[in-house]
């Protein structure tokens, strides 16, 4: 995990990206990484400056972006700015400023829609803005997650390669892996429950209790591709679960969710006054929630610390020795193994004992 110089804004890969490390820099408000041919940078500034202020952090992250050269970057993060441009309700000078530097740049927005990004009480913003440049964004979406914060999760899918090309004046599109899959699944159903205007139905001769050849072939397809083609992850997401996370805490995250999705909606229709029991509602579970997740974190503190007795060399031994790491470092080693050993152990040199120092005689 990188940050920035004034410690407000991260970026980083989680265990088991495919993307390699290769270099990062950061200023005020802002911090920037190289993956392989992808530069992305992360971003924050206070609401609680001057425009001034505001003008200079553009300035050095205009400066940043340019020294990085023609490259293709990802450019995100909270800039409490407002434009039309990203359906804020009105725009305001950060906002100008803020999409000035992007045409600039030759960035283009990645904003999706007009959900908040932020919600506190009765005030709504969308203040979280990314830009990409070079490389293809898709799926932008605002999540209704509970994450206990004023801020929501924001996802969207890459293609480091261009967005778009054209072939004879047709547009071509590049599609995320999730959405192929989707394609994939509707195109078997397709093709299973599909019949030739000459050939017979698929429930002719079928009699009773015989599966239709649409859902043998469909079983088929799924037989042989689960082998093959194996999911990323267990995990919904692609993400393995914390230490800490256990079912009580999924079904408390669940309510806390269900009550706050209440306490907005009674918020919007009938105002404070009127949402006062729902808000409090919400309150007292988020409270739940951040308790049990404490205790749940300490329980897994103290349970690490068992294992010393157990098998300490197992994780206490590997979070000691920070063993603990993504392996980003492998792809890019590949291949150096040689060079690495030598540098490691270089070789001793040559002596001969014949030219080694002589005895002093004594006395």
């Amino acid at each position: 995990m990188c940050h920035s110089l004034d410690q407000k804004a991260s970026v980083g890969t989680t265990s088991g990206t495919g993307f390699v490390l290769d270099d990062s820099s950061s200023g005020n408000g802002y911090v920037w990484i190289k993956l392989n041919d992808l530069i992305v940078f992360s971003c924050y500034w206070s609401p609680n400056t001057t425009l001034a202020e505001y003008e200079i952090f553009l300035g050095d992250l205009d400066q940043a972006i340019r020294a990085r050269g023609d490259t293709r970057l990802i450019f995100a993060g909270d800039f409490n700015a407002w434009n039309v441009e990203w359906s804020s309700r009105a725009d305001n000078p950060r906002g100008e400023l803020l999409s000035d530097l992007a045409v600039s740049l030759d960035l283009i927005l990645s904003n999706v829609g007009d959900t908040p990004t932020f919600v506190r009480g009765e005030a709504t913003s969308i203040i979280d803005v990314a830009f990409s440049r070079g490389v293809g964004v898709y799926v932008w979406s605002v999540l209704d997650e509970l994450n206990l914060s004023d801020h929501a999760y924001i996802t969207f899918s890459i293609d480091p390669r261009a967005p778009t090309r054209t072939l004879d004046g047709l547009k071509l599109t590049h599609h995320p892996v999730s959405t192929l899959a989707g394609l994939s699944r509707n195109l078997t159903v397709n093709l299973s429950t599909a019949t030739s205007p000459q050939g017979p139905s698929p429930f002719d001769g079928m009699g009773k209790g015989e599966i239709p050849r649409s859902e043998q072939q469909s079983h088929s397809t799924t037989t042989f591709s689960n082998p093959s083609m194996p999911l990323r992850s267990p995990w919904p997401g692609g993400r393995s679960p914390m230490y800490w996370w256990s079912d009580h805490i999924a079904d408390l995250r669940s309510t806390a969710l269900s009550l706050r999705r209440t306490y907005q909606s009674l918020l919007r229709r009938h105002g404070p006054e009127g949402s006062a029991e729902a808000k409090a509602n919400f309150a007292t579970a988020i409270r739940d929630l951040r308790r049990a997740i404490q205790k749940s974190k300490e329980k897994g503190w103290w349970d690490l610390c068992a294992q010393i007795y157990i098998n300490p060399w197992n994780q206490p031994y590997k979070l000691v020795m920070k063993k603990f790491g993504d392996g980003s470092s492998r792809p890019a080693s590949k291949g150096c193994e040689q060079v690495i050993a030598d540098h490691l152990f270089p070789a001793a040199p040559v002596t001969d004992s014949r030219l080694g120092p002589h005895a002093r005689a004594s006395g």
